[in-house]
């Protein structure tokens, strides 16, 4: 929590609420639920900020198991050809901070990952990307 979050919080007095639902809801690894939740995922979106805070937010899809679970802190998922721009990878170059958005449209539930994140070039990795 931050402390803007902490300020609306007591003025709109939903702290107690907050903090029950962070006590629930919050974990700071992947637990069992999470990692199988993330490997039957087509979709996500990823939020990414450059060095000066401006956001960007992307759509990411590829087949079930694209975003792969490495372990209870780690993810890895392929950079697909776009339009070239790079706009994410470029905002993870300046400040690795990131923001994971997963959506399950059919049991209406989401994933919410945050954490940072690294540029990895795997040649083994890219041989299976589609162009």
């Amino acid at each position: 929590m931050n402390d803007g979050e902490r300020q609306l919080q007591d003025r709109l007095g939903t702290r107690e609420r907050a903090d029950a639902f962070h006590a629930r809801q919050t974990l700071r690894h992947l637990n069992d639920a999470m990692r199988d939740f993330i490997g039957r995922q087509e979709m996500m979106f990823l939020a990414t900020a450059d060095a000066t805070g401006d956001c960007d937010s992307t759509f990411r899809a590829g087949p079930p198991g694209f975003v792969r679970v490495l372990d209870e802190q780690h993810l890895s998922w392929p950079e697909y050809r776009g339009n070239g721009v790079m706009a994410s990878l470029g905002n993870i170059t300046e400040n690795a901070h990131v923001g994971l958005l997963f959506i399950d449209f059919r049991e209406v539930i989401g994933l919410h990952v945050n954490g940072t994140a690294e540029i990895v070039e795997d040649p083994d990795e890219q041989a299976d990307t589609p162009a």
